[in-house]
């Protein structure tokens, strides 16, 4: 997020903004709206209009890159991370990580499967599964119901 006086809700400070554009209906910038104050108009495309603008997920996951002060984790630690997260969260959550990340898939495949939750990937990433299985050498859950 971009350190924007006034935009953010906890800020008591004056907008110093006219409106917010969101780019594109993904997470990593349609997910930023809800921590902006309600006051600010927000303009954008039809897909992004379709996001309600009183929807507040109990929590978000995305990837993001940090050059300062990053850490690397293994995958079972990454598991195990949203695992802990899933088990607080009582509503939606909403994850976005790289569609050719099979490993990732399949921790959110897990804990899906684990919590009693159900999955849902977009198009792109029921394609991609769907001809990364064809890869004898890759685990990738099936996907198909």
């Amino acid at each position: 997020m971009l350190n924007l006086k006034g935009v953010y809700k906890l800020d008591q400070n004056p907008s110093s903004v006219d409106a917010g554009f969101p780019s594109h209906a993904y997470l990593d910038h349609s997910a930023y709206l809800s921590f902006m104050k309600r006051e600010i108009p927000v303009y954008c495309g039809e897909t992004a209009k379709a996001i309600p603008a009183d929807f507040e997920p109990i929590a978000i996951i995305t990837e993001a890159t940090n050059m300062i002060g990053a850490t690397i984790s293994t995958e079972p630690e990454v598991e195990e991370k949203l695992s802990n997260i899933v088990s607080c969260a009582k509503g939606v959550m909403l994850a976005e990580f790289a569609f050719s990340d099979v490993d990732r898939l399949n921790s959110f495949f897990h804990i899906a499967e684990k919590s009693g939750k159900c999955l849902a990937v977009s198009f792109k990433q029921a394609q991609s599964s769907s001809a990364l299985r064809k890869d004898a050498h890759l685990k990738v859950p099936d996907l198909n119901d």
